[in-house]
């Protein structure tokens, strides 16, 4: 749990600046627990803005079926 916090944290640096780091980052935090939701929702939340829409939609579904 705590490395999770510790990931949350430095996504949300990295989330304006460097977007595709902090999509790295919600992916890591997913893959040490995949019932983190904000992950899934703020990493598609980034992906709209890069204009990826199919990921973004993926994305979305995941966190309906949840």
């Amino acid at each position: 749990e705590a490395m999770i916090s510790r990931l949350y944290l430095e996504a949300s640096k990295e989330y304006q600046n460097n977007p595709q780091r902090a999509i790295d980052l919600y992916t890591r935090i997913i893959l040490l627990n995949e019932k983190e939701l904000e992950a899934y929702n703020n990493r598609a939340i980034l992906y709209l803005q890069r204009e990826e829409y199919e990921r973004a939609i993926k994305q979305e579904a995941i966190l309906r079926i949840s």
